[in-house]
């Protein structure tokens, strides 16, 4: 797998975990309709069932969804994790104590060649797919 395949496997996978039921039912219909037409809109819904949404509709709560949730992203090649904030230096023990016995903290600045940046705008097309991210 590429380093950009991973990446867009974690930023899928990080709005899959964050997607609401509502917009996750708005998304298979949006590429329903996209893919199929609007032809299923027609279909009598069986018993029980929700009529379909229209792609209007399932774009405009997808829209309204994504806008809560857009975010740059960060993707870290070491640990494969999709990062919604920028790195930033952090204090890790050194296993060196002084003399009154506390550790010695070293400031570990994040090294930017271990990440791909991605901004909102890649983030959606990536988890959307070009085709429907430009109506969301």
């Amino acid at each position: 797998m590429t380093q950009n395949e991973a990446a867009s496997r974690a930023i899928i996978e990080y709005f899959d975990e964050r997607i609401s039921p509502d917009a996750q039912k708005a998304k298979v219909a949006a590429l329903s309709d996209l893919y199929n037409g609007p032809q299923a809109h027609f279909d009598e819904p069986d018993e029980g069932d929700d009529p379909r949404m229209t792609f209007e509709a399932a774009t405009r709560v997808l829209h309204d969804w994504w806008n809560v949730v857009a975010t740059d992203f960060w993707y870290d090649n070491q640990s494969g994790e999709a990062l919604a904030d920028q790195p930033i230096p952090y204090e890790e023990e050194t296993g060196i104590f002084d003399e009154d016995g506390d550790p010695i903290m070293e400031l570990i600045e994040p090294s930017f060649e271990d990440y791909v940046y991605f901004e909102a705008s890649d983030a959606k097309r990536i988890f959307f797919g070009a085709e429907l991210a430009p109506h969301v």
